[in-house]
């Protein structure tokens, strides 16, 4: 079967109107900071209430999709049954209940809407360090005492997944494209975005991009061909090779934490425990209650350690929920992971089968928001949030709009 991209045509403009704000709110992650903690709970139930009082189309599962999605809080519940806790319920219920609500939201979501919130998110963003760096601290400002930025919206450690949800559709579309300013534009405002976030992660993130660009440049010259598909892949890696050049000796970025983190671990000096102490120390915290605690888990938010006096979460979502939930939750979490992974396959098909640069850029950019997330959840704690799953599963349920017959495109 051939996998094309089908843009569903939602007749209501109240439908858009509310998924696209609904989905926009869900991707500023730290409103629950700047103006309530369970703003983006009103939001969702607003937003269903709605969809549910002007639905125009017929609700649209797929049954496996929504067995894998169900499997985490089954086995949250399950190791609740074991180790009863008024918070084993309740991080229970938010998951299956955010969950549920992402998916129902999807069926009025299309591909386009998709990477139009995206590029609004990007752009206030964007727009809000402008004016921090002008001087309107409201908008956004130094957060962190190694200079780490954030906005009204986005605090660091959020604000980077604004520009890397599209870093693939700018550099891609840069690449292949004959109107590359609007590409171009999108690619500087991610690059912008990830580094005044100033995360390690980020930028590790930021490599695998770039890897995966290098990849379907790859595939798309072994399947099509041709001496210009060459030149392309050279001129990416040559372009990728003078930027580090530049990068490396660009002395901010010399006197980043990242920089300093890299140098530290290569050096061999320490590795990880004088690179990040309070990350090593996670570690081993971590490891130590899986060691005890193999099968059941202790209870959902009791692994942690102390920084300066202060509990924090164990950064890495996968030993996290196996020491917290018991060994079926980290199953099911690896099994969503690799599902999404599966599915992403399902997006590079449709891209290198149609004719436009525009979906062909949306399609790569949803495949990589599929393959970063089980990376990311090697650097980030088991969430609960909105903000944290709403990309991952809304491109794993837009795999629901490939099929058909393809239109014809062109090139934008």
């Amino acid at each position: 079967m051939k996998y094309f991209l089908r843009l569903p045509k939602n007749k209501s403009s109240h439908s858009n109107a509310v998924v696209f704000l609904c989905i926009f709110l869900f991707f500023q992650a730290d409103l629950k900071v700047t103006v309530w903690p369970y703003i983006h709970w009103v939001i969702a139930f607003v937003g269903l209430l709605l969809l549910i009082c002007i639905r125009n189309t017929a609700f649209k599962i797929d049954r496996r999709d929504l067995f894998v999605l169900m499997l985490i809080p089954l086995a949250m519940a399950i190791n609740f049954l074991i180790v009863p806790s008024i918070e084993n319920v309740i991080q229970t219920y938010k998951v299956a209940i955010i969950f549920i609500s992402i998916y129902i939201i999807s069926n009025f979501l299309s591909i386009v809407n998709f990477k139009s919130i995206l590029t609004a998110s990007l752009v206030l963003n964007s727009l809000f360090l402008l004016f921090g760096i002008l001087g309107l601290s409201w908008a956004a400002r130094i957060l962190t005492g190694d200079g780490r930025w954030g906005t009204l919206f986005n605090y660091p450690g959020s604000l980077y997944k604004v520009g890397l949800f599209m870093i693939v559709f700018g550099i891609y579309g840069m690449i292949k494209s004959k109107n590359k300013i609007g590409y171009s534009l999108t690619t500087v405002l991610c690059l912008f975005v990830m580094y005044m976030d100033g995360s390690r992660t980020a930028f590790i993130l930021l490599g695998v991009a770039l890897v995966y660009i290098i990849f379907i440049m790859i595939i798309e010259y072994l399947s099509k061909g041709g001496t210009f598909a060459t030149l392309r892949l050279l001129v990416v890696f040559m372009t990728i090779s003078i930027s580090s050049i530049f990068a490396v000796n660009y002395k901010p970025i010399q006197e980043s934490r990242i920089y300093k983190t890299i140098l530290e671990v290569l050096s061999g000096e320490g590795g990880l425990a004088k690179a990040d102490n309070i990350r090593y120390d996670m570690l081993t915290r971590v490891q130590e209650e899986i060691t005890q605690h193999p099968i059941v888990g202790i209870g959902m938010g009791n692994t942690s350690t102390i920084v300066n006096g202060e509990s924090i979460t164990i950064h890495n979502a996968y030993l996290q929920i196996w020491s917290d939930a018991g060994i079926l939750a980290v199953l099911a979490l690896l099994l969503l992971m690799t599902y999404g992974v599966f599915q992403s396959r399902l997006y590079i098909r449709a891209a290198m089968q149609t004719k436009s640069v525009f979906h062909g850029a949306q399609a790569y950019n949803l495949s990589f928001l599929l393959i970063i997330m089980p990376i990311t959840n090697l650097f980030h704690p088991f969430s609960t949030e909105w903000s944290d799953w709403s990309a991952y599963l809304l491109a794993i349920a837009c795999t629901r709009v490939l099929g058909g017959s393809e239109d014809a495109h062109e090139d934008v």
